[in-house]
């Protein structure tokens, strides 16, 4: 397939090289902030109309509520979004994906695994059986999550996070790197340390 790649920063540059490695060709980036013109020797631009003619796009941003806006908007206006992953990720065959995941190289994900819409698990990221990790959300690198776990929209699990077996991780919620999360987690907090404890709980409503 002719991709293009939202976002041309760091993350889209990985995503760019998972593409590469999987025979698909990158046609450019689009990137409406202040960067080069060109990236990888190939051009970025500002709308994706600018690009060269495409058949699918990867939205490449690490921050997940801006991921999510941007995946919104360009289904909105009809384009394709598609996965890429890498192909030294194992990936069970009894595993439900979504559209637009990007799962990075050294990735596992076992047994009946649902992973949502917009999702990254990133380089070296474990997700053991049963887990169910929910749309936008973003797994970071070396990241290891225990059986039957449940990740909320929209959460951030920083690197080298962990989760024991049957935990629940609110949506939005943020665990700080090297988290190990033994309690459930509830949505819009933060939480830190060994054993995480939350540092910003969520909001009353």
């Amino acid at each position: 397939m002719r991709i293009a790649i939202y976002g041309a920063g760091g993350h889209g540059k990985v995503v760019w090289d998972i593409l590469r490695v999987s025979g698909h060709s990158v046609v450019g980036f689009v990137d409406t902030g202040e960067v080069p013109p060109e990236l990888l020797g190939l051009p970025v631009v500002k709308q994706p109309s600018d690009l060269p003619e495409f058949d699918g796009m990867v939205i490449a941003v690490g921050q997940n509520r801006t991921r999510q806006r941007l995946f919104e908007r360009m289904q909105s206006e009809g384009y394709l979004l598609v996965n890429a992953i890498h192909p030294s990720a194992v990936l069970s065959e009894r595993l439900t994906l979504g559209v637009g995941v990007v799962i990075a190289a050294g990735v596992i994900v076992n047994v009946d695994g649902e992973i949502g819409d917009n999702v990254i698990l990133n380089t070296g990221s474990r997700v053991d059986h049963d887990c169910r990790i929910g749309a936008h959300v973003h797994v970071a690198p070396g990241t290891v999550l225990g059986g039957n776990v449940a990740v909320g929209e929209g959460a951030f699990l920083g690197i080298g996070t962990r989760a024991i077996p049957g935990m629940r991780i609110g949506a939005w919620a943020t665990c700080g790197a090297g988290s190990v999360v033994i309690r459930e987690v509830a949505p819009d907090s933060t939480v830190v340390g060994v054993p995480a404890r939350p540092i910003r709980r969520a909001t009353p409503t």
